[in-house]
């Protein structure tokens, strides 16, 4: 995964205690020392009933598997890699799923389009004040593969918006 996915590999910091490998790993009680102690649940986007827990910077964001594998072949890819001993990544609180590189903001953002009804979405084609989220799903959905939203941005770049905004969302692209 490390390879093909970098921004998805676990830091030595974020390893998981392995009884059966201690060289040079973190025992159970150290490891909380290095884990980041100010992690809060996205007030947004950390759903009940979610089934994977995943981790950018500082937030802890609860969703359904479904939504991220139905729009991100990269996400698809991920989740059907065979589980390793113990909690698998993404199971809890206290082994998520860390997306490195990402900002907490970003994501939110994309997961606001992933859940949003079709009027949202209209409202985020025609508003200005839209643009950042935008880009931020530009961004994120070139980087993850999910390629119905770069088609929906696509789209946008095409709308009777001022040059200025044409042009941030061309070069996105």
């Amino acid at each position: 995964m490390a390879d093909k996915w970098p921004h998805l590999a676990p830091t030595h910091s974020e390893s998981y205690y392995d009884p059966h490998h201690t060289s040079g790993m973190a025992s159970p009680q150290s490891l909380d020392a290095v884990l980041p102690t100010d992690i809060q649940r996205d007030k947004i986007h950390y759903h009940a009933e979610g089934d994977v827990i995943i981790r950018v910077e500082h937030t802890l964001f609860k969703v359904y598997k479904a939504f991220l594998t139905h729009n991100s072949s990269v996400f698809a890819t991920m989740f059907n890699l065979p589980a390793g001993m113990g909690d698998p990544e993404g199971s809890s609180d206290d082994h998520p799923i860390v997306l490195e590189g990402e900002k907490a903001m970003d994501f939110r953002t994309v997961l606001e389009f992933l859940y949003a009804t079709p009027v949202k979405l209209q409202i985020y084609s025609t508003a200005i004040p839209a643009l950042l989220n935008i880009i931020s799903l530009a961004k994120f959905s070139h980087k993850y593969e999910m390629d119905h939203w770069m088609e929906w941005v696509a789209i946008r770049k095409n709308l009777p918006l001022n040059s200025l905004i044409k042009f941030l969302v061309v070069k996105i692209f």
